[in-house]
């Protein structure tokens, strides 16, 4: 969609916004209107006629974000233009402008619902991994994990006791407000004091829970064998990273079982060779 056409889809919803909402879109865009040439002009057209006839005069950004935030579309389709003629590049401005204006009209229609009110609870998609001191958990704000979510979150809870992970906040996607939690009753119990966790800038918490007893295996993430969680995925980055670890675990405790045995093996032998041994048979 080019940037004209991103102008006349929205055309008619900036006139909504405007008076049936009364909202002033130009406080949210906030022009520095003594600095635009077009502040002085109340009507679209005497702005047109003035820009017909100052053909020499730059264009400015402030110029552009007064025209918009007017809903002024003619006028801010040959400043754009005359942009171009004069090899002068404000797109980042048009851009700016459009989205906060198009936030609004999405916040508009949101509010057709008559149920737009009501917040959706969902439990979150998310994959586990482990080590052998850590378990480590990336939930993403969506139900699906290759759907997409919620970028942030806000009214964040992160909770960890004992064998209990719990997690919920508030996002919003698709001009829809969902609450987001997770509870999740562990295999075994994790010690908050060596636990951590982190938002990242992508829609994602990202946790590292300290195993309680360290060095182990878990066999499952959940507590109960029998509960599925069907947005639950394995973290196979995480989890290929770790792998070997237990790998050399498992071979150094089968070392230590067959020296053990070796040792054992080799003791009864010796007592079996000894006559002092015999002879206590």
């Amino acid at each position: 969609m080019n940037l004209f056409e991103v102008f006349g889809t929205y055309s008619s919803f900036i006139f909504i916004l405007l008076f049936v909402t009364r909202v002033d879109i130009s406080n949210c865009i906030e022009p520095d209107s003594a600095s635009s040439q077009y502040s002085t002009f109340s009507l679209e057209k005497e702005a047109i006629q003035h820009f017909l006839s100052v053909s020499d005069i730059l264009v400015t950004k402030d110029d552009l974000q007064l025209s918009i935030s007017r809903g002024w579309w003619d006028l801010a389709k040959q400043l754009v233009r005359r942009t171009h003629e004069q090899d002068i590049d404000l797109s980042s401005t048009v851009r700016a402008s459009t989205l906060i204006i198009r936030k609004h009209l999405d916040e508009l229609v949101r509010l057709l619902n008559k149920r737009h009110a009501e917040i959706a609870l969902l439990s979150p998609a998310f994959q586990w991994a482990q080590s052998r001191d850590f378990i480590f958990l990336n939930i993403k704000f969506t139900y699906r994990w290759n759907a997409p979510g919620a970028l942030k979150v806000e009214n964040e809870v992160v909770s960890i006791t004992n064998n209990t992970f719990y997690f919920s906040a508030l996002g919003s996607h698709s001009q829809e407000m969902k609450r987001y939690e997770l509870k999740l009753e562990l295999f075994d119990e994790i010690d908050a004091d060596k636990s951590e966790w982190t938002f990242g800038s992508v829609g994602k918490l990202t946790c590292t829970l300290a195993k309680k007893e360290s060095n182990v295996k878990w066999p499952r993430l959940l507590k109960d064998q029998n509960e599925k969680i069907p947005n639950m995925h394995i973290w196979w980055e995480m989890k290929e990273k770790f792998e070997d670890d237990f790998k050399i675990s498992t071979n150094n405790d089968t070392l230590l079982q067959n020296s053990t045995q070796i040792v054992a093996n080799s003791t009864l032998s010796s007592n079996i060779t000894d006559p002092t041994f015999r002879e206590e048979l």
